[in-house]
């Protein structure tokens, strides 16, 4: 503060360690009731770098600081008696002059009461008194740094009131209480905390082996917790016996071990399992479980809802939620294995990316997937398969990986036209480029190729059909999934008869090319293929409109 026409204000623009750095060059000694544990006198120490006394410092408080030399401590810029202050005007901006009086007041609050608030007087050191934003003056009275602080008893409502009350001016509180719609910046939040199961065997290596030697822990405490989450079995940090329980703390507090939650669990007739589970956000997604002798596969989703609007499936019609994250694809997975383990059907055998969604279309969260799948829980790239429509830059981004992961194309039609119909997204890639970009993922060797063709009663079953879908799938060495028609409640489709889809069958195979027919598995719960989020959206039920070009490629209703 300074005097100024008899009056008394506050001063911006003030750095409060230069106040201790002054005291420390000219050795004065600041009263006892101005004195705090963390600036406690002598102040010298601090220039010289010395270690100051013991009784004011107490035991423990590390090693001493490196000594130096009279000449090194003199040798520091300091504001001389008759120069203009250098701090810059930027360390307490002027338009906020309660910085000041608030530093002040709570660098001394352990020295004054709680009945004590601090009074400033007239400044008189040399530092603080001018204008804010111009150099300062020099005021040539008094030589005490010290003199410029003053403390008096006061029962006033916690304001900074200047010594003479026929000069105060009134001060608002230093300390403002925050908004309460302003959510504290320093507060927990679940989703800064990176979760473990959405990183790639390379990251998640990275990320532990830095957290242990932080905490100056041994090197193979990451490998303990990366046998812990390839195993599957843990739900939580707490679950690592053999790390030491504060380590365990301290993972949860750095990092997320989190699945997504299940919502409910069906099982079919035939042992067919689906597993809804809850997101964040209120999003729900699908996974199968699909039994078949000795093997086991899962179904898994990439997406909540699909944006790609396929007529004959469920979830097209439902719409877009949002994209899923590696973490939930990859925790799908963790939870549908356990559960499986839990209730002795047998270890998961393959999985297949044919659940809700476009799983090219979330290439960010799919690919790291994959790597995680395949070398985190040692499932063999040939045993998972990523199933598309036709995303010509997902196809030609997943033959570039090293790994042979195989692809599944959702075909449906051999021809443009009738393909349009079924699927809007041939507008967009025409089968043509589309298979020029199978050929070149061919090419690769090792990935085997997967039509799935659904035969729907009246729409794509004609046997005219028939040559160009051999034709089609030997290009590419494909082999064909013949997928008889799931209802669903959107549209009155019926599943092609059982004579048209043998013939089907019997006509690949004479053309050489191999092909199957897919036993529908899980109708009864709605987790046969194209069935998942059935039940969601009934208000769509309506019969889909095929146009006439799209319509003289179906057959008639006869068998």
């Amino acid at each position: 503060m300074d005097g100024d026409g008899g009056g008394t204000r506050l001063v911006e623009n003030f750095k409060f360690g230069d106040l201790h750095l002054d005291l420390a060059r000219r050795h004065v000694r600041v009263p006892r009731r101005l004195r705090t544990r963390s600036h406690h006198p002598p102040y010298r120490h601090h220039v010289l770098g010395t270690r100051p006394p013991r009784r004011f410092h107490g035991r423990g408080r590390g090693p001493p600081r490196p000594r130096r030399s009279l000449e090194q401590a003199r040798a520091i810029p300091h504001v001389q008696k008759d120069e203009p202050s250098q701090i810059p005007s930027a360390v307490y901006p002027a338009g906020d002059p309660n910085l000041f009086a608030g530093h002040l007041q709570r660098c001394f609050a352990r020295s004054c009461r709680a009945h004590r608030r601090l009074a400033l007087s007239d400044c008189r050191h040399r530092s603080v008194s001018g204008a804010p934003g111009v150099p300062y003056p020099t005021v040539p009275r008094g030589d005490s740094t010290t003199d410029c602080l003053r403390r008096r008893r006061t029962f006033s409502g916690g304001k900074l009131n200047p010594r003479s009350k026929g000069r105060s001016t009134p001060v608002a509180p230093a300390r403002r209480e925050r908004p309460p719609d302003i959510v504290p910046a320093n507060l927990p939040n679940p989703t800064d905390r990176p979760n473990l199961l959405g990183l790639t065997p390379p990251e998640l290596a990275e990320a532990l082996d830095g957290h242990f030697q932080a905490r100056g822990q041994p090197r193979y405490r990451g490998g303990q917790v990366r046998e812990w989450l390839s195993a599957g079995d843990v739900r939580g940090f707490g679950d690592m016996t053999n790390l030491p329980l504060r380590e365990r703390d301290a993972l949860g507090k750095r990092f997320r071990l989190e699945e997504p939650g299940v919502d409910t669990v069906s099982e079919s007739a035939d042992g067919t399992v689906k597993h809804l589970w809850a997101l964040r956000g209120g999003e729900v997604v699908e996974s199968v479980l699909i039994p078949a002798g000795d093997r086991l596969t899962l179904c898994i989703s990439s997406q909540a809802g699909c944006a790609l609007k396929c007529r004959f499936c469920a979830t097209g019609w439902s719409g877009f939620g949002r994209q899923l994250s590696t973490a939930e694809i990859v925790g799908q997975y963790r939870a549908s294995a356990r559960w499986a383990r839990e209730h002795a059907r047998g270890p998961v055998t393959s999985v297949v990316f044919m659940g809700m969604g476009e799983p090219l279309a979330n290439r960010k969260a799919v690919f790291p997937a994959l790597s995680i799948l395949n070398a985190g829980y040692g499932l063999g790239a040939r045993r998972i398969t990523v199933s598309t429509v036709g995303v010509i830059p997902g196809i030609e981004a997943l033959a570039r990986r090293p790994e042979q992961f195989r692809l599944a194309l959702s075909l449906h039609a051999p021809v443009s036209e009738l393909r349009a119909e079924l699927i809007p997204l041939e507008k967009r890639y025409p089968l043509e480029q589309l298979m020029a970009a199978l050929e070149g993922f061919n090419r690769k060797g090792g990935r085997r190729i997967t039509f799935e063709y659904t035969m729907i009663r009246g729409v794509n079953d004609d046997l005219q059909l028939l040559p160009r879908l051999a034709e089609l799938a030997g290009r590419v060495q494909a082999f064909v999934n013949l997928i008889p028609f799931n209802p669903i409640p959107y549209v009155e489709w019926k599943p092609s008869f059982a004579g048209r889809i043998r013939a089907f069958r019997e006509g690949l195979e004479r053309a050489g090319v191999p092909a199957a027919v897919r036993e529908p598995r899980g109708r009864d719960i709605d987790a046969a293929c194209g069935q998942l989020r059935a039940s969601r959206r009934p208000d769509l039920t309506r019969r889909p409109v095929i146009s006439e070009r799209g319509r003289r490629f179906g057959s008639s209703e006869s068998p």
